[in-house]
């Protein structure tokens, strides 16, 4: 499904009205269904986000390591050069 047709069906969904034939259940038993999809969309955007959390965190400790061998490795050099 396209972005633009993705997109109208959620609007669709956000302001359906009930059909007053169908009573309250149909409305409830939607909004339901339409609450879970959600609960569930947000579980995996949770764990992605999670995720890129630790890679940052990782890739973070390794520029960090990366910079205290850089200045061992400048410290190490400085006696030579002189």
């Amino acid at each position: 499904m396209d972005q633009l047709a993705d997109s109208k069906q959620r609007m669709a969904e956000v302001n359906w009205e009930p059909d007053p034939r169908r009573g309250l259940g149909a409305l409830t038993g939607r909004r339901q269904a339409r609450l879970a999809s959600l609960e569930k969309e947000e579980e995996r955007n949770k764990k992605a986000r999670e995720s890129w959390k630790q890679l940052v965190r990782e890739l973070e400790i390794k520029e960090h390591e990366l910079k205290l061998l850089e200045e061992q490795v400048v410290g190490s050099n400085a006696p030579r050069v002189s």
